[in-house]
């Protein structure tokens, strides 16, 4: 009987897990929906900046042109770049109201004055050119980068360090990562070099490949404004006036016909009279005037007519 009722124990047993797993079979069956959210990075693209300059923009076979990324951790007020054959250092390269901030990505335009190979002192040996290039900072404290290896980069990050300044940079020709902090350490602890130098080709001096481009912005084309046209008026007589005829008078006026009056006026008939005038016929008076006829009188007017006085 104990093993019966185990047995149905067991049994009832086995249905509950039955039950259990077809529940959950039901459950995992029912459509679910999973939201998935996938972060988007979106990086800022924006046109490359165009870098301030070093230096007036130019181009040809003997421009030195390379990026410079100020990390002085100061601001460079004056950066200036002297040949070895030359006595003195010349203009400063910046604008002294816009100094080369620290964190700043500048590109440098340097046209040589000097490209001649020398030698130095009584060495037979040919070296090529060297350069100095020297800091002044807004503290007016100074640095110098000795030797600067122009053929040899694209682009430099300046930094200093106890007053000694250095670049790193990647070499053009071994592709290696250069430090010239080491180098720079034994130049400021070297006297400086008083050895005469010697250039090879000092005619080549005066033919450097270099030409200034010239960015200031064309002013448009001027354009003209047609000529407004005035009509031109032609006046025949000297003085003549009135909507009649005037023929050769020198003031002669009126709506009538004058010929040849001084003063001829009026809307009649004046023949020949010095100052004859008024609506009638006068004929040769010298001052005959009126509605009528007068003939020949001196000073005859009237209505009627006048033969003699």
């Amino acid at each position: 009987m104990r093993k019966t009722l185990a047995t149905l124990a067991f049994i009832s047993a086995i249905a509950l897990v039955g039950c259990g797993t077809i529940t959950q079979s039901a459950n995992l069956s029912e459509p679910t929906t999973v939201v998935t959210t996938t972060e988007v990075t979106t990086e800022a693209t924006t046109a490359s900046e165009e870098l301030k300059l070093i230096g007036k923009k130019a181009s040809g076979s003997d421009v030195f042109v390379l990026d410079l990324e100020n990390k002085t951790g100061k601001d460079i007020a004056s950066f200036t770049v002297k040949a070895e054959t030359e006595d003195k250092y010349p203009d400063n390269m910046l604008d002294e109201k816009d100094p080369f901030v620290k964190g700043e990505k500048r590109k440098l335009y340097y046209v040589p004055k000097k490209v001649s190979d020398v030698v130095h002192g009584d060495s037979d040996k040919i070296s090529n050119l060297q350069y100095t290039v020297k800091l002044v900072f807004t503290d007016k404290k100074e640095a110098v980068l000795h030797n600067f290896p122009f053929d040899d980069l694209d682009s430099a990050e300046i930094y200093l360090e106890k007053e000694i300044a250095y670049i790193k940079y990647t070499s053009k020709l071994t592709k290696e990562k250069i430090d010239t902090k080491p180098a720079e350490e034994i130049s400021a602890e070297l006297p400086e070099d008083t050895d005469p130098i010697t250039e090879l080709d000092p005619d080549a001096n005066n033919n450097i490949d270099a030409t200034y481009e010239d960015d200031t912005p064309t002013a448009p084309a001027y354009q003209q404004t047609p000529a407004v046209q005035t009509p031109v008026t032609t006046k025949t007589p000297d003085t003549g006036c009135g909507s009649g005829f005037a023929t050769t008078p020198d003031t002669g006026c009126g709506s009538g016909f004058a010929t040849n009056p001084d003063t001829g006026c009026g809307s009649g008939f004046a023949t020949n009279p010095d100052s004859g005038c008024g609506s009638g016929f006068a004929t040769n008076p010298d001052s005959g005037c009126g509605s009528g006829f007068a003939t020949n009188p001196e000073a005859g007017c009237g209505s009627d007519f006048v033969t003699a006085n």
